[in-house]
């Protein structure tokens, strides 16, 4: 009787070690955007404007990540931003609803093992937009670069991607934007992590302020499932730095399906 209960505790710490060790594996994977993963995350995210009562512009971003075996040495690791906006509009009417212009990302990534992992390529913007209110009206495209440091309870690192317009309605305004996604990830065990940075942006088409920096916090929760994993993100910051009559507050809701 007692070598069964000796050997069924011993299973049971087995089986919860493995268990545990799969989720920082995977953990430390999701938190490196050069990972050969294969993921869906659907993330909402919430612009509020607290000096105009509060008006919000959500944005629903369908964003799938899938990696390509190019060669023994490359991996091309491809990101898909399909963003769907509701905006409230400026002339008092009620809002404008739609997809808006669709971003890709292409990173090359080498098939090297060791805690730095760096990619680099470009990005392509298409004016998809269903409503000239919510789309750019051009065709962008610009360099794509990435490192990212990953130790046993830190992830840390960050994309770079510059989009400037060559192409497109010839009366809309040029993009000349830069995107800074910093990632400072610390995991606290048992699926859960932190971060206290979002996307931090230039736009150099704007008169006067023209960085947005947020700073807040999110927490993720990995559940290991026997179907498919799920990642869950929940984040909120304040936009310390944005130009002026931007929203002021942001906050996200993410749902990452991973196969």
């Amino acid at each position: 009787m007692k070598l069964s209960l000796i050997a069924a505790t011993l299973l049971f710490a087995f089986v919860a070690a493995n268990a545990f060790a799969e989720v920082s594996d995977l953990e430390k994977e999701l938190a490196n955007p050069f990972a050969n993963l294969t993921t869906l995350p659907l993330q909402y995210n919430f612009y509020t404007n607290t000096a105009k009562s509060f008006e919000t512009q959500t944005v629903l971003n369908i964003q799938p990540v899938f990696a390509a075996q190019m060669s023994e040495s490359w991996t091309l690791v491809n990101r898909v931003i399909i963003p769907t906006v509701t905006s409230p509009l400026a002339d008092g009417a009620d809002s404008v609803s739609g997809v808006s212009d669709l971003i890709y990302q292409g990173f090359y990534v080498p098939n090297t093992t060791g805690p730095w992992t760096f990619g680099f390529g470009a990005m392509l913007a298409l004016p998809t937009g269903a409503d000239e209110r919510i789309s750019s009206g051009k065709f962008g495209a610009g360099p794509a670069i990435g490192i990212v440091h990953t130790s046993e309870y830190l992830s840390a690192g960050g994309l770079i991607y510059q989009n400037w317009s060559f192409a497109g309605d010839d009366d809309r305004k040029n993009v000349n934007l830069l995107t800074i996604q910093p990632l400072l990830s610390y995991r606290l065990g048992g699926g859960w992590s932190f971060s206290p940075l979002n996307n931090i942006t230039y736009d150099a088409t704007l008169e006067g302020e023209q960085w947005t920096v947020p700073v807040g916090v999110s927490f993720t929760k990995l559940l290991v499932r026997k179907a498919v994993p799920l990642n869950l993100v929940f984040g909120v910051f304040g936009r310390v730095v944005h130009p002026d009559g931007a929203p002021d507050v942001e906050s996200k809701a993410q749902m990452n399906l991973v196969f």
